[in-house]
């Protein structure tokens, strides 16, 4: 779902939507990138939230897996850093940082994340109409000990991407892909409407032919009620997502379907005080494992 997102990342200025709740439905929910709908974050001064993880088997009781998650916010509701703090075999703690980069523009210009070696992390640059035009991967030395503020002592140039944008029609965009040698390898349409939603998008690898393709549908309020990727590949496979909502716009909900298959539910509680989301249930169907995530909120 991630190269999904990427293509919201890109086209999200189409979008016109009702403001609702703090989760963003075109995004990627709980991803490596932000989905959080920066209006509502500074508007509620929300400064940061975590949450604690536990899981609860079928007749079982629930159980603390001693794993929590981080968020963090700028006070212009742009998320900051985000992380997540998990045992180990061997009983010691581990942490994964990821944090976030902006321009003056408040675009994200860079993504930094951990891993066993240090830091690296994605880099970003945008053309006049706001499109990203070349990712640049790098490494990073962190000028303190501390996992999750980072300081940069130096940084690596490994390689880099780019990308160009061809306006095929008022509604219709063509992107392509080029790697570190300059070679193309992928190709996009991209389908707007009339009202400027997005409703479709075609991806094509140029060696190996496979395809990627994905079907935005959205309900009376212009909120996503449904995204379908079919991917063909060695084989075709089919991922379907529905989402529902509430009256006033707040996701509740998110199925997920693979190839006709119903494999797992989102369900977002609302603290119903203020419209918070209290928790997230993640129910795998095939074994009813439920995994539970209770937040709470610090403000500014």
């Amino acid at each position: 779902m991630q190269k999904a997102f990427f293509l919201f990342l890109t086209f999200i200025g189409f979008f016109s939507i009702t403001e609702a709740q703090m989760l963003d439905a075109r995004k990627s929910l709980f991803s490596d990138m932000p989905f959080f709908r920066e209006e509502f974050i500074r508007k509620n001064q929300i400064k940061s939230f975590y949450g604690k993880v536990s899981t609860k088997k079928e007749l079982d009781i629930i159980r603390t897996k001693g794993e929590f998650m981080h968020f963090e916010f700028y006070e212009n509701g742009l998320l900051a850093k985000q992380y997540k703090v998990f045992s180990l075999a061997n009983g010691n703690k581990d942490t994964l940082l990821i944090m976030y980069l902006y321009d003056s523009n408040n675009r994200i210009n860079g993504v930094l994340k951990t891993d066993a070696n240090g830091y690296y992390g994605n880099e970003y640059t945008f053309d006049a109409d706001g499109n990203i035009t070349k990712q640049t991967y790098c490494r990073y030395e962190n000028s303190n000990s501390s996992k999750v503020n980072f300081e940069m002592e130096k940084r690596y140039e490994i390689s880099s991407e780019t990308y160009t944008y061809t306006q095929l029609t008022s509604t219709q965009v063509k992107k392509k892909y080029y790697n570190t040698y300059g070679n193309i390898y992928r190709e996009d349409i991209i389908n707007t409407d009339a009202n400027g939603y997005l409703i479709s998008s075609d991806a094509v690898y140029i060696i190996g032919n496979n395809r990627f393709s994905y079907v935005y549908t959205y309900n009376e309020k212009g909120l996503l009620a449904k995204l379908t990727e079919e991917a063909v590949a060695d084989v075709i496979s089919v991922t379907e997502i529905t989402y529902k909502y509430d009256e006033a716009g707040n996701l509740l909900e998110e199925n997920i379907f693979k190839n006709g298959k119903h494999t797992t539910v989102k369900q977002y509680l609302l603290d119903e005080k203020n419209m918070l989301v209290k928790a997230t249930l993640v129910k795998e169907v095939s074994t009813n494992l439920i995994t539970i995530f209770e937040y709470k909120y610090l403000f500014y």
